[in-house]
């Protein structure tokens, strides 16, 4: 498999979250495209599971990856799946990527970098599942100079695709 990373520069942080399995994100709040807040672990609640997506509108491995999230989003989102965008952008170059894009799922701008920030998110695209209480399930993400990865492969759509089938199921 070919990894393509677009970099964020990251800047000296004041605060991060140590990803580990079974860890839980902090809540945070991300800007909604028609400019409501959206608190990520009232969101996340709300669902199963939900991948949160990191990306940008300048990305392309980012953009390239929506087709296949769109095909999982429409199989896995009756039956306990979501996805939250967290993008890391311009507002009008996030909202045009938005409406060519028409992704269904939720999107929340981190025009400031703090969410990313706290994640140490160094590269988009970058995932994080997590289960209904906000506990990480999976990860996929260049942070500390390097690739963190564990839980279900969330990198690619089979491996997703495979891993939101047992998860759901055992979740019956």
């Amino acid at each position: 498999m070919l990894l393509l990373v677009c970099s964020i520069p990251v800047l000296a942080q004041e605060k991060t979250v140590v990803l580990k399995p079974g860890g839980t994100i902090p809540d945070f709040t991300v800007v909604t495209p028609d400019g409501s807040k959206m608190r990520m672990l009232e969101t996340v609640a709300k669902a199963e599971y939900t991948l949160i997506d990191f990306w940008g509108s300048w990305c392309v491995p980012c953009r390239a990856a929506f087709p296949k999230l769109k095909q999982l989003y429409a199989k896995w989102h009756n039956k306990g799946f979501n996805i939250m965008g967290v993008a890391y952008d311009k507002e009008a170059d996030w909202k045009k990527a938005l409406a060519e894009d028409t992704t269904p799922w939720l999107h929340g701008l981190d025009s400031e970098k703090a969410v990313h920030k706290l994640f140490s998110v160094e590269g988009v695209p970058a995932y994080l599942l997590v289960d209904s209480k906000g506990k990480l399930v999976a990860a996929s993400m260049f942070t500390g100079g390097r690739m963190l990865e564990f839980g279900i492969s969330i990198r690619d759509a089979g491996g997703l695709d495979a891993g939101l089938e047992k998860l759901l199921n055992e979740a019956k």
